[in-house]
């Protein structure tokens, strides 16, 4: 896990956050940490976002706002990541994702993406809150293989 994913995990168990968004803010030439351009990546790790509810609501409305809140480039730590979050980190254009709990399609989505993925427990699927079945929201992206077919259902189905 790289030291800017184990400094989202540390403000989300700190906060006692669901999500915490560390957005980035600068662009340097020259240095360590690069990105695909070879430029300096900086991150604002002193004005986080840190969210409380549960669920993908909260990134959902990250999603919403133009152009996605600023959250391209972004590092994001989360408790709980499906498939359907794993697009919404897509769609938002993250670079890095921490996941207390991960499923293995939100890993494959993640992946795919090209989105630097670290977690703790990695499992086969995200269960409802009820325990009696899978995550209704990876339920209505199962078939769906891109981002923004993903954004808008689940946009639907919370709005």
């Amino acid at each position: 896990m790289s030291r800017r994913l184990e400094e989202a995990k540390r403000i989300l168990e700190e906060n006692g956050a669901s999500l915490v968004v560390i957005k980035r803010i600068n662009e340097f030439e020259d240095t360590d940490d690069l990105d695909n351009d070879n430029n300096k990546i900086e991150y604002d790790f002193e004005n986080y976002q840190c969210f409380y509810e549960s669920g993908i609501k909260e990134l959902v409305g990250l999603a919403t706002k133009v152009p996605n809140d600023g959250c391209e480039g972004a590092i994001c730590a989360d408790k709980i990541v499906g498939r359907a979050a794993a697009f919404l980190y897509e769609y938002l254009k993250v670079k890095e994702v921490y996941a207390k709990v991960l499923s293995k399609s939100g890993k494959c989505v993640l992946e795919d993406a090209g989105i630097v993925c670290s977690y703790d427990c990695l499992t086969d699927e995200i269960i409802n809150r009820m325990g009696t079945g899978p995550c209704p929201m990876d339920k209505i992206v199962s078939e769906v293989s891109d981002c923004r077919d993903a954004y808008n259902k689940l946009f639907r189905a919370i709005v």
